[in-house]
C-alpha cells in the first residue's frame, strides 16, 4: 500500500513542478484560465488506475470493488492535498499577478458598464475574493476530488477482480 501513497504524492508533485517550471520560464496564466489545470487533472486521472492496478498486483492479482474505490480515493486525496497546498503557495507568493489582473479586469468592466462607485467596489471585491489564494486552492481541492471520485469508480469497475 505504500507504493499507492507514493503514487498519490507523485501525482500531486508532477503538475506542481510542471506549473512552477512554466512560471519560471515566463508563462503566466491569463485571466481566462489555462491548460495547466487540465494537465493537472489528467496526471491525477492517470495515476488512479495505476494505483488500483498496483494494489491489485500486491494482493495476488485480486482486488474487491470496495478496496479499488478506497485505493483510488486515497490516491486522489493525497494528490489533492499536495496540489491544494501548492496552489495556495503559487497564488499567494509566486504568481500574484493573477489577482492583479483580475482586479484590473474588474475595473475595466466597471468603466465599460459605467457602474457607480458602490457597484465598482463590489465588482472589485468580488474579483479579489474569487481569485484569492484560498479560493483557488479550495476549488482545486474540490475539482480534483470530484474528478478523482469518478475516475476511481471507473477504475474500480474496470480493474476489480474478486
Amino acid at each position: 500500500m505504500k507504493k499507492v501513497y507514493r503514487i498519490g504524492i507523485a501525482a500531486g508533485l508532477i503538475p506542481s513542478i510542471f506549473k512552477t517550471i512554466l512560471f519560471a520560464i515566463g508563462y503566466n496564466e491569463t485571466f481566462g484560465g489555462s491548460y495547466t489545470n487540465l494537465a493537472e487533472l489528467a496526471v491525477i486521472a492517470l495515476a488512479i488506475p495505476i494505483a488500483v492496478f498496483i494494489a491489485r498486483r500486491e494482493n495476488d492479482g485480486m482486488i474487491t470493488f470496495n478496496n479499488a474505490i478506497k485505493t483510488g480515493i486515497g490516491t486522489t486525496a493525497i494528490a489533492a492535498v499536495v496540489v491544494c497546498i501548492f496552489t495556495f503557495i503559487y497564488f499567494k507568493f509566486m504568481n500574484t499577478a493573477v489577482l492583479d489582473n483580475a482586479v484590473n479586469e474588474a475595473v475595466k468592466y466597471a468603466l465599460e458598464k459605467k457602474l457607480d462607485v458602490e457597484e465598482t467596489k463590489k465588482t472589485i471585491e468580488g474579483a479579489k475574493q474569487v481569485f484569492s489564494p484560498f479560493v483557488q486552492a479550495t476549488s482545486a481541492l474540490f475539482g480534483i476530488m470530484l474528478t478523482g471520485f469518478f475516475v476511481s469508480v471507473i477504475s474500480a469497475v474496470a480493474l476489480k477482480k474478486e
